[in-house]
């Protein structure tokens, strides 16, 4: 039963990397899609990647898996997501 409602809650995980490439390629053979902008900080004014994505709470280990792979140095940011709009598909 708990693996059925944790697969049905949603976060919203934001993800701040100075490494886009190497994170991007591991992303792409993650089973979520996601979208990258670009930032710049405020403090240092240096250019950063910001990599946006949706994922199941069920998913999570794998993606902090991929991210800490990619970009031991990446700032991320999960926040819970009460409500989805569009079109949510994954891989599985």
């Amino acid at each position: 039963m708990d693996y059925i409602y944790t697969q049905q809650q949603k976060v919203t995980v934001t993800i701040f990397t100075k490494q886009p490439e190497a994170l991007k390629k591991r992303m792409r053979e993650f089973i979520h899609g996601a979208t990258e902008l670009d930032g710049t900080g405020l403090y240092t004014n240096q250019e950063t990647s910001v990599i946006m994505t949706v994922v199941s709470k069920y998913d999570l280990t794998a993606l902090k898996l991929v991210v800490q792979d990619a970009d031991p140095n990446a700032f991320v940011n999960i926040q819970s997501t009460m409500n989805l709009w569009g079109r949510f598909e994954s891989n599985e």
